[in-house]
């Protein structure tokens, strides 16, 4: 009976170790991430896929962009009248960054 009792103190306290382990863990994931998608100019980072079509539009047809890659995307502002920067590497490895609206419009 010792042993069943024992076995079973040992098995809740290892469940309350690794659950409160893997809290923490999400905590400090979720802080540094937050902490990670701010820019110091107020943009935050997004994903490729999350620019609006007309942003893809412009950066897919656009003679400027002929040859360039597309390294990161991010977003400022509020809704109906974001704006997205993009960093462009160009074909000769420099780096610039692409003010855009919603619509595709360069703005900067």
């Amino acid at each position: 009976m010792k042993k069943i009792v024992l076995a079973l103190v040992v098995t809740v306290v290892a469940c309350v170790v690794v659950f409160a382990s893997q809290d923490v863990k999400c905590r400090q994931t979720t802080a540094f991430s937050s902490f990670e998608q701010t820019t110091s100019d107020g943009f935050r980072k997004i994903d490729m896929q999350s620019l609006p079509h007309a942003v893809l539009r412009t950066m897919g047809t656009s003679a400027s962009y002929e040859g360039c890659t597309f390294e990161g995307a991010y977003m400022s502002g509020k809704s109906g009248c974001e704006t997205y920067k993009i960093k462009v590497e160009n074909p000769d490895r420099t780096e610039r960054f692409v003010l855009m609206n919603g619509r595709g419009e360069v703005i900067g």
